[in-house]
């Protein structure tokens, strides 16, 4: 198959997806092997510049720590990460002197092969009920649940790792007329994850897609969702004996949409938020953390905010601390450990670097978009490799037809 073929003629960048999308503690001892590589063999190193950006943020965490009291062992273990997975995404794109446009290309072949295995690992699910991806690829065990996961973590993760995918499927002119085995295997694998960010970002894109179309009906458009809304926060799944799993999983996808609004809507505490499904829980309670954090003007310093959830939040609840390392969202992590002042430079990045007459750079910022909903690992499933290749998509246009003839 080509897109097999496309893997053998660019191994180092088909095996540096690999690592990324093979679990948290692969990805770093690849790059670790691959700096090796670099100053011992190849004796250079790209973008020494950059380097001031992790002595900033170790600094930045150290002085806060006086102020803090907090402990330094996760700022230290949180900038050695990034250092490893973000600085050494940079060293590889130097390295392979491959184009923008051919990192994408990689990157879809291989959310492709993913998604075929998610849709495998699906089927296997549903009919026999078992899972025959019970672990990740660095053999951390997998959230049960019979939705597509693929060999990722949770459908959370290949949710958010298919948005650049499923994004230029539905942007991008003509393409699921010349591709479309490759459009209806993303979609579907897409949709059967059955991600609430996932639909929210599927919905965005949609209304990106159709712009114009809104524009024209934009009355009707917003009654429509309004009344949508509304049966969504009204609507409770109701236990029953012939409800299958799929029903359920909608039912909990429309009340997630439900208890976060109405939570975001409320001057509630955490103590309120436990009584919300657990989704909806750590969502709350993890933004609550970082609104409440002290030192909201520039953070506590980064790999603080579990020690912010600690310090704000105590509880018998029996899911307490849910997502308390990664603050279960982008947004919630950033605002916590770097504050107002944190949110403003890398909102300020995302807007000078982005390039809307590039459709890799739309789909990438959609990705991050989603992120910031819902995922706060700074290195996991690409996170650290997508914000590099925005980065390099700032100059330059990659048009639908060019990305259209690339895949």
């Amino acid at each position: 198959m080509s897109f097999l073929r496309n893997f053998k003629n660019n191994k180092l960048l088909t095996w540096d997806y690999l690592a990324e999308v093979a679990g948290v503690h692969v990805i770093p001892v690849f790059m670790v092997f691959f700096f090796f590589f670099l100053l011992f063999i190849k004796k250079r190193i790209y973008a020494p510049k950059f380097l001031w950006f992790f002595v900033i943020l170790l600094c930045h965490g150290i002085i806060m720590s006086c102020f803090t009291g907090y402990n330094l062992d996760k700022c230290f273990q949180q900038v050695i990460l990034l250092f490893l997975v973000l600085y050494g995404s940079i060293q590889i794109y130097n390295y392979c002197k491959r184009s923008a446009l051919q990192w994408f290309v990689i990157y879809f072949n291989m959310a492709l092969l993913l998604s075929i295995l998610g849709i495998f690992q699906f089927v296997i699910s549903i009919v026999f009920h078992y899972n025959i991806f019970p672990y990740t690829l660095d053999f951390y065990p997998i959230t049960p649940a019979e939705r597509l996961h693929s060999i990722f973590i949770e459908p959370g993760s290949i949710a958010a790792f298919l948005t650049p995918a499923f994004s230029v499927v539905i942007l991008c002119d003509n393409f699921f007329n010349k591709k479309k085995w490759k459009s209806v295997i993303i979609l579907l694998t897409t949709i059967l994850t059955f991600s609430t960010t996932a639909y929210f970002m599927l919905v965005i894109v949609l209304i990106i897609r159709f712009y114009n179309f809104f524009k024209k009906v934009s009355i009707v458009f917003f009654i429509f969702l309004g009344i949508a809304i509304t049966y969504v926060s009204a609507y409770k799944y109701k236990p029953d004996t012939r409800s299958d799993n799929i029903a359920k999983e909608i039912s909990d996808m429309l009340m997630k949409f439900s208890d976060t609004s109405n939570a975001f809507s409320s001057k509630l505490t955490p103590h309120d938020f436990e009584r919300l499904n657990l989704s909806s829980y750590a969502t709350m309670t993890n933004y609550w953390v970082a609104n409440h954090a002290p030192y909201r003007i520039i953070g506590t310093g980064i790999g603080t905010h579990q020690q912010n959830y600690e310090a704000l939040y105590k509880s018998n609840f029996e899911m307490y601390g849910l997502n308390k390392e990664e603050g279960y969202s982008l947004f919630n992590r950033l605002f916590s450990e770097f504050g107002f002042l944190g949110l403003f430079i890398y909102f300020l990045f995302l807007y000078k670097m982005f390039n809307k007459n590039n459709i890799v750079s739309i789909s990438l910022l959609l990705f991050i978009i989603g992120y910031l909903i819902r995922g706060g690992h700074y290195s996991l499933y690409c996170t650290a490799l997508f914000h590099v290749l925005y980065y390099m998509n700032k100059k330059g246009n990659i048009s639908s037809q060019q990305l259209l003839n690339s895949l």
